[in-house]
């Protein structure tokens, strides 16, 4: 049902012409602990997943590491390893700043102090 929403959403776009610039975000406030807790339930978990389709967007890109317990693991942002200084572990403030560096918004005055997900950009758009 996710992806046939998804492909609805661009086939509109597409026919009145705006699907061209068009980007698709479908994601949650958060994920669920992936054990199950004293109450035979899960409780809130801090990461989730995020999928995203458009253009200008590296096609294909799965980004994030987890360790053994399945808490994320911190990042470089721009080639999705955990080599260099700039590792961090993702937020969704780190995708939008992607977004808006895509759509040429400032992120310095709308995310001050954030680096963008560089990655997940189409090679010719990606912030280095």
């Amino acid at each position: 049902t996710t992806f046939a929403g998804v492909n609805a959403i661009i086939d509109h776009a597409n026919k009145i012409g705006v699907g061209d610039r068009t980007i698709v975000i479908v994601m949650s406030e958060g994920g669920r602990n992936p054990a199950v807790n004293a109450q035979n339930g899960k409780g809130p978990w801090a990461f989730t997943s995020m999928l995203l389709y458009g253009p200008g967007l590296a096609g294909g890109t799965t980004v994030g590491l987890t360790d053994a317990a399945l808490r994320g693991l911190p990042i470089n942002p721009i080639f999705g390893d955990q080599a260099g200084a700039d590792i961090l572990t993702l937020a969704v403030e780190n995708v939008m700043a992607a977004l808006y560096v895509k759509t040429n918004v400032t992120t310095k005055l709308v995310l001050p102090d954030t680096k963008p997900l560089s990655l997940i950009l189409a090679p010719a758009e990606a912030v280095k």
